[in-house]
């Protein structure tokens, strides 16, 4: 540790925000290096991306600590009598949500639900998770909007949403099968 204690800091500060700090470093890289003039950082940033975003955190936030999200917990919880119908109920959600809005902000509103009731339902809250991250990239495969990748995809194909969707449930259907064939495979002893 250094003279005045600035090494135990930086370094609890690099450990609960590594992310942050390797992303800042890769932006300065893009910068430094010429990939990324700086006239052009500006365009390159998105505001109101990153202003929602913030929201949608902010919210997911402002609910568990004003404890309203637990009370949704609780009363969705009394409406099923077993923790696999619940657990069911919420990856369905998330891949149906998925498809009317992105499968990232499916998974901002599904997954802090899912925590916050596996403090009150007897269920694995790690498969569940996965499940519905699962659910949510699969069913947000099949619409325009249900993922980013397919809003550029949609706008440089020139298809409209009858025929982007009629080609995107070929992939769903086949992704859907190699799933389920890995998941029974993984069941067996």
């Amino acid at each position: 540790m250094g003279r005045d204690g600035r090494s135990g800091v930086a370094g609890t500060f690099l450990r609960s925000q590594g992310f942050l700090v390797v992303t800042a470093l890769l932006a300065a890289a893009a910068v430094v290096g010429g990939l990324v003039p700086p006239r052009e950082i500006p365009a390159v940033e998105d505001i109101r991306l990153l202003a929602t975003l913030a929201a949608l955190i902010l919210s997911v936030e402002l609910l568990r600590t004003s404890g309203a999200l637990d009370a949704a917990v609780q009363r969705a919880l009394r409406r099923f009598s077993r923790a696999r119908s619940f657990t069911a109920a919420l990856i369905l959600a998330s891949g149906a949500l998925s498809a009317i809005v992105t499968n990232d902000v499916a998974l901002f509103v599904i997954v802090p639900f899912t925590v916050a009731a596996a403090r009150y339902s007897d269920f694995r809250v790690r498969n569940a998770v996965i499940l519905e991250i699962t659910a949510a990239n699969l069913l947000g495969c099949l619409t325009p909007i249900g993922n980013p990748q397919n809003l550029f995809l949609f706008h440089r194909s020139g298809w409209g949403v009858g025929a982007f969707i009629g080609a995107m449930a070929t992939l769903l259907i086949s992704a859907i099968e190699r799933v389920t064939l890995q998941w029974h495979s993984s069941q067996r002893p």
